[in-house]
């Protein structure tokens, strides 16, 4: 599973390397939640067996005064994908 995150060199990132990826992925759902001053991407796939897992990446670290996000990677911003991602958890509902 890629990434696109155009402020990035490169910007395409390979999210799968995360621990916890889970295998024959067919879905995928993406929503940019902030969470007190900080922006995240949360990301939630799930498998061909119904398995569901979600991460959760910084999208950026604000621009004093200025406004704005320092992207990931750059300087001032937080690290580069995927190290700016938490590890991938299950979080499918129990029956």
């Amino acid at each position: 599973m890629v990434l696109r995150d155009p402020r990035t060199t490169p910007a395409w990132h390979n999210l799968s390397t995360l621990s916890g990826f889970p295998n024959g992925v067919s879905d995928v759902a993406t929503s940019v939640i902030t969470e007190g001053v900080l922006p995240y991407l949360h990301v939630a796939v799930q498998n061909t067996t119904g398995d569901i897992a979600r991460t959760r990446c910084l999208v950026g670290l604000p621009i004093p005064v200025l406004g704005g996000f320092f992207p990931p990677g750059a300087p001032l911003g937080p690290p580069a994908y995927p190290a700016n991602c938490t590890a991938f958890v299950n979080d499918t509902p129990t029956v």
